[in-house]
């Protein structure tokens, strides 16, 4: 880094330049590390332009350009585009996607946001239903050491749209099949929630009392903003012995 600072100290203006070079940057709350982040940035008054930079990011590549403008104190005006190429996730933990991204990163100050659309090429999602823990209640007084309050501090907030544009696998103790729809991915990446409808495809079966049953309709409607815990919307029949049994 390289660069010049003016004027006043709480809102400077800045000259020069800076890069990174293989650099790894993890963010609080979310599994997968930005590696070999390679970018050039350069300053010029209150605004730095990110005119090249490009990382490795779970399994797949990260291109970045954009700018953020130094408006004052905990006021940076933030406007970062992403294309993002080829990523396997495992956000939620259990659900893991593979495909591509456009997003952006705004906002003033932290948290910023994270939005945009993902395109679902494939993947499986293996979580069980209704495995949430309970979440604490507990409120934090307002008398705590200020480092003590920030302890659970998140930079980044998830506003994203994921499109599933090829049928999505999953299998888990209760369900065997592939899914398609659209879900919305909204708040802190250590604990987003999921809200939308995904459909069950023909083929699909379901475990009941040991039996198994062909899914002929099925909604996965996942409404709770606190769990991942959808609701389940099911038809699905089976032949039992010699008799032929409808699963409501």
């Amino acid at each position: 880094i390289s660069v010049t600072v003016q004027r006043e100290l709480l809102k400077p203006e800045l000259f020069g330049s800076a890069s990174t070079k293989e650099a790894y940057i993890r963010v609080p709350g979310l599994p997968h590390p930005f590696e070999k982040v390679n970018s050039e940035i350069s300053f010029s008054h209150t605004r730095a332009m990110i005119n090249n930079a490009k990382a490795q990011f779970a399994g797949g590549t990260i291109n970045l350009e954009g700018q953020f403008e130094i408006m004052g104190v905990r006021d940076i005006l933030t406007n970062i585009r992403a294309s993002v190429q080829g990523v396997k996730l495992n956000i939620p933990d259990h659900i893991l996607t593979q495909g591509n991204a456009d997003l952006t990163i705004t906002g003033n100050w932290f948290p910023f946001t994270l939005s945009g659309s993902y395109h679902v090429m494939g993947g499986l999602i293996d979580k069980e239903f209704g495995d949430e823990t309970i979440e604490n209640t507990t409120k934090q007084s307002i008398y705590l050491p200020k480092q003590l309050i920030e302890a659970s501090f998140q930079p980044l907030l998830l506003d994203i749209q994921v499109i599933m544009q090829k049928n999505l696998r999953m299998k888990n103790s209760q369900i065997d099949g592939y899914l398609t729809g659209a879900l919305h991915i909204n708040g802190s990446p250590s604990k987003p929630s999921l809200r939308g409808d995904i459909k069950t495809v023909p083929g699909t079966k379901i475990l009941f009392r040991d039996k198994i049953f062909n899914i002929q309709t099925g909604d996965i409607q996942f409404n709770s903003p606190n769990e991942i815990n959808p609701d389940l919307f099911v038809n699905a029949q089976s032949r039992v012995k010699n008799y032929d049994i409808t699963l409501l």
